[in-house]
């Protein structure tokens, strides 16, 4: 799945999830998730996009650090076969 992600500097912009104003955060961000048939943009504040961060970050170090089983073993060499295609 494409991840594209650029400043907004639209003065107008508002916080998707917060509703937060352009002027009243450091920096707004237009986050845009995309596959073969829909995409779909987020316009967040500085704020929701460092929640969002952190977020992920702790899902990916959870995961990183987890013992795996070999039912996970067997989804992660699917998984690689998946993307060589």
């Amino acid at each position: 799945m494409p991840v594209r992600m650029r400043v907004n500097h639209d003065k107008e912009s508002k916080c998707t999830l917060c509703g937060k104003p352009y002027m009243r955060t450091k920096e707004m961000h237009d986050l845009q998730l995309s596959n073969k048939r829909k995409s779909v943009i987020f316009t967040l504040c500085y704020d929701c996009m460092e929640e969002i961060f952190q977020k992920t970050l702790k899902a990916s170090c959870n995961y990183q650090a987890k013992l795996k089983t070999k039912e996970d073993l067997k989804r992660i060499r699917l998984s690689n076969k998946f993307l060589e295609e």
